[in-house]
């Protein structure tokens, strides 16, 4: 698979933005960190080949890097699991091959990235929006628009999330309502 910046890597309801290490799962983001993200991106990109346990420690930490190897291994293998929302036992995307490696089960396709364009018109939409709740905090979307499950739960978390005081929690916000206007842009 061609390695291009900015390129998405895309499976099932999954979407891996590997410029920026995020995974979506319907648009909306799901947490995985760092190191986790890329090893998903090293098997996501090696789909249907066994990549060896050697190989995941030179991509991830290199030669000369002394960690516990295993422990590190197992952490980033259960967080990629847990956001996959997979299972060792009955894998969907992502296989042990015992004593050798992993195996990424789901076909990967690759994806550009969304033009800049697109994304400006986010930001700017979304710092729009967050001025009109701070006007008019409304629990509900006005009346006449339907937002889908997972639009309606991110709407709704953001506007919570805006509320209060933390900046972090602002920040969280941001996502959420971002995540809420990819997932409804009307």
């Amino acid at each position: 698979m061609a390695d291009a910046e900015g390129a998405r890597l895309l499976f099932g309801s999954y979407e891996l933005r590997t410029d920026s290490g995020e995974l979506f799962r319907d648009g909306v983001r799901v947490g995985l960190q760092p190191q986790p993200a890329r090893l998903l991106e090293l098997l996501a990109r090696r789909s249907g080949e066994v990549v060896s346990r050697e190989e995941i420690q030179r991509h991830l930490w290199g030669e000369n890097t002394f960690v516990e190897f295993e422990q590190g291994l197992n952490f980033s293998i259960r967080k990629i699991r847990i956001a996959l929302e997979d299972s060792a036992t009955d894998p969907r995307y992502l296989e042990t091959v015992p004593r050798r490696g992993y195996r990424f089960l789901a076909p990967v396709r690759a994806g550009a990235a969304p033009p800049r364009r697109t994304i400006w018109r986010a930001v700017a939409g979304l710092m729009l929006g967050l001025m009109l709740l701070a006007v008019h905090p409304e629990t509900e979307p006005r009346p006449g628009v339907h937002l889908s499950g997972p639009a309606f739960q991110a709407y709704t978390e953001g506007r919570f999330l805006a509320q209060r005081r933390n900046p972090g929690d602002r920040e969280k916000a941001l996502v959420r309502l971002e995540d809420a206007m990819r997932l409804a842009p009307g």
